[in-house]
């Protein structure tokens, strides 16, 4: 048998006992769950088939619910707010002291090996976030804000040695907004970050566009490893070092399921499914969470179930159409590729007021300011893209036709649903294009 299959056997035997641990606890200890599972009984045999007996929930479910959600008979010691993957209204979540050194025996885990401490830089995101820092004997952890790059400069280019730790920095840790705005300051005090000598870049958060994960790894000459992670879940989906595809952690369990009627997918493009297990996730559970993410199931290179991300499922374009293809889908994670590429279109910071200062003066490293509306309603359904420019549109008519035509092209390529539903007449699509500061940054920025 093959170290693969031993391995994926061990992972899912130690999630098989968990679950039902998880099952059993958040039905005890907690007032929501125990309403919503009280005429549900399992098997208790395999995890995968009793799963499917638990209704899904969603952020507007946790929103409504977050009182009842939590457990209240452990040592609560910290909570932070998130949107709930939407970006709007935020639930207040708790973390334990049980939770926190759960998570740093994991962190221990990971690190393990070596005489001296790994190095590593972690950028702290204040406005959003759990912002956990690991604390591991295996690990020294040196923290940042984009209020100190400065200060994260002054460590990356001339720190003194520490004793008992490793010279090179292991990885850096960011969102990839913030991996972005440290390597622009970097260039912008003329320091080349290949000379920092830096492993890896870690980035959490967002989809990572092809464009910048090529930049950034070309910039620093590093590997960019990214992390799929969310606030609500003590848990995350990692990208493999070894075949490139993305798995989940032992302490979670992750599901791919139909956009349409939320069953169980094996293969192809669907939403992912969270359920976090006990005792990692304990004074907030969350069981069959539907996350408003979309993942493909790739091809079995590895351990774990192989994953790929594809973006926010509101961001895509998803129409039902009553003849064939029956579908006409492009993930979010297609768009912001080719988006990317369009330099016209405007970036925006996240923020303004007096935070301003921090966020960068050349916006071609922040985030397109786009936004995608479908009206399926319509007697033709219409697919319109709000792309607002770093330029009036009227000034260069010429310009935009070339941009209009990248885009269907760029689409068509990318989706034979797309192409198809184009060709056949099924939908209309159109192209809007705007000046700058035509679209709120909430629109811009929904997850």
């Amino acid at each position: 048998m093959s170290t693969t299959l031993v391995s994926t056997s061990k992972v899912e035997q130690m999630r098989n006992h968990f679950f039902y641990e998880t099952f059993n606890v958040a039905k005890r200890d907690s007032p929501f769950y125990r309403n919503l599972y009280k005429t549900i009984e399992l098997e208790g045999k395999d995890y995968r088939k009793d799963l499917q007996k638990l209704p899904l929930i969603d952020s507007d479910t946790i929103i409504k619910n977050q009182s009842a959600i939590t457990v209240n008979n452990l040592d609560l010691q910290t909570h932070h707010r998130t949107g709930g993957t939407t970006g709007h209204v935020p639930i207040l979540i708790h973390r334990s002291k049980q939770e926190a050194e759960m998570r740093d025996e994991v962190a221990s885990l990971a690190f393990q090996g070596g005489k001296e401490k790994k190095l590593v830089v972690l950028i702290l995101d204040v406005f959003h976030g759990y912002p956990w820092i690991p604390r591991s004997s295996n690990l020294y952890t040196a923290c940042f804000t984009i209020f100190s790059f400065n200060e994260a400069t002054e460590f990356l280019t001339n720190r003194p040695p520490i004793p008992g730790v490793e010279s090179d920095v292991e990885s850096i840790y960011g969102s990839l907004d913030n991996l972005k705005r440290l390597t622009h300051f970097l260039l912008g005090k003329g320091i080349d970050p290949k000379t920092l000598h830096v492993k890896h870049l870690v980035s959490n958060g967002f989809y990572v566009p092809k464009k910048w994960r090529e930049v950034l790894q070309r910039i620093w000459g590093a590997k960019l490893i990214d992390i799929y992670a969310i606030s609500e879940i003590l848990g995350n989906i990692g990208q493999c070092l070894s075949c490139g595809a993305y798995h989940p952690s032992p302490s979670v369990v992750a599901e791919v399921v139909s956009i349409d009627n939320h069953s169980p997918i094996k293969q192809g493009t669907g939403l992912l499914v969270l359920t976090a297990l006990y005792p990692f996730q304990q004074s907030f559970p969350l069981l069959r969470y539907n996350t408003g993410d979309l993942f493909e199931i790739t091809e079995q290179k590895c351990v774990d179930i192989p994953l790929a991300p594809k973006g926010r499922f509101s961001r895509s374009v998803y129409v039902r159409l009553s003849e064939a293809p029956n579908v006409c889908f492009v993930p979010s994670s297609d768009i912001a590729d080719l988006i990317e590429e369009i330099p016209d279109i405007n970036r925006g910071m996240v923020f303004a007021g007096p935070q301003k200062a921090v966020f960068l003066d050349d916006l071609s490293w922040e985030f397109p300011r786009f936004s995608v509306q479908t009206n399926a309603k319509a007697e033709k359904p219409v697919v319109r893209f709000n792309l607002e420019l770093n330029y009036d549109p009227v000034l260069y008519p010429s310009r935009i036709a070339e941009i209009g035509k990248v885009i269907t092209e760029g689409l068509c390529k990318r989706s034979s649903s797309f192409e198809e539903s184009l060709r056949e007449g099924l939908i209309s699509f159109e192209n809007s294009f705007l000046p700058p500061n035509s679209i709120p940054w909430d629109e811009v920025f929904e997850r």
